[in-house]
């Protein structure tokens, strides 16, 4: 009798799991964090796929040295360019952005800011580049970050 090879759950972890870093704006920060993909569908035309992500930073502006925390939900939509696994897609999601003035003096030493993220990017093989702007009140306004598929 022949055995069931189950899939090996940690390649299938492997495989959807990524590596983010990026750049801010508003306040200006570099971040790294790690973003799961979850196909929702797919068809012809393209997949749609959600990732959520949680991304931490860090930044200097001034005299202040601050740390921040993002956590964010991508839909893209995944539009086949050229072939040979190369997509384009545009991409929006909820986000929620915290960050925090170490060397602070008075009550606004830290923020929470919800809003949504509305951008684009490439997909070649296993890396991304992503564009997009965060709707907020007030941070961050654009973030630029490129990402690597483990």
């Amino acid at each position: 009798m022949e055995e069931r090879v189950q899939p090996d759950v940690a390649e299938t972890i492997r495989k959807l799991l990524q590596l983010r870093l990026g750049i801010t704006d508003d306040p200006d920060s570099i971040f790294l964090g790690l973003v799961w993909e979850a196909p929702i569908t797919r068809g012809r035309s393209g997949s749609f796929v959600v990732e959520p992500g949680l991304d931490v930073g860090i930044g200097d502006e001034g005299n202040a040295e601050y740390f921040t925390i993002s956590a964010s939900a991508h839909f893209k939509y995944l539009i086949p360019v050229g072939g040979h696994g190369s997509y384009a897609y545009p991409l929006f999601g909820p986000m929620l952005f915290y960050y925090n003035i170490s060397d602070c003096d008075g009550d606004a030493c830290d923020e929470i800011e919800a809003g949504v993220n509305i951008g684009g990017g490439f997909r070649f093989d296993r890396y991304e580049i992503d564009l997009w702007l965060a709707i907020t009140d007030d941070i961050p306004d654009i973030a630029f970050a490129f990402t690597f598929r483990l």
